[in-house]
């Protein structure tokens, strides 16, 4: 996989022209759809999707990119900070963090869906360092959720109900 989807954004919405699509550019991912993915490991071709789209009958379909930023290093500079990490911890992901700045302004993930019936059917890729960072981001964020749940530990589980026995 190339480190910069670049190239490949190019060939993806040149096709979609050539193909005679309405490109929707989206801002966000497909989130909270009921997302059916394609198996980029098997067939990585991606006219082979916009293909299967066509034979859907798919006049429109949503373009999505993600262009890493110093925004989003920072972001997870200052979570690792405020972590309950080790200082060892802490100093593995800012030096991993500190590495993936060479990628800023490189286009991470690219993905393209349309809707069929009830379901979304995508077509995303990842470059190998956007995934490490993803993993970065899922490790700290994991360890946020358990401390969120284990503050809320120390409460009365029937605090805030009131009993007239």
């Amino acid at each position: 996989m190339a480190l910069d989807l670049e190239s490949l954004k190019t060939d993806i919405l040149a096709q979609l022209k050539r193909k005679g699509f309405a490109i929707f550019f989206s801002d966000s991912e497909a989130e909270g759809l009921d997302v059916i993915y394609w198996d980029t490991k098997r067939y990585p071709d991606f006219r082979q999707y916009l293909d299967a789209a066509q034979q859907c009958g798919v006049k429109m379909v949503v373009f999505f990119e993600r262009v890493f930023s110093q925004a989003s290093i920072d972001d997870m500079m200052d979570r690792v900070a405020d972590s309950d990490l080790t200082r060892e911890e802490k100093r593995s992901y800012e030096l991993r963090l500190q590495e993936l700045q060479k990628y800023e302004g490189f286009t991470g993930q690219l993905a393209v869906y349309f809707e069929a019936g009830t379901h979304f059917f995508e077509y995303e890729v990842r470059s190998p360092w956007f995934e490490d960072f993803e993993d970065i981001f899922a490790d700290i964020t994991v360890g946020e959720a358990e401390a969120d749940e284990s503050e809320g530990d120390d409460e009365d589980p029937m605090s805030g109900y009131f009993s007239r026995n």
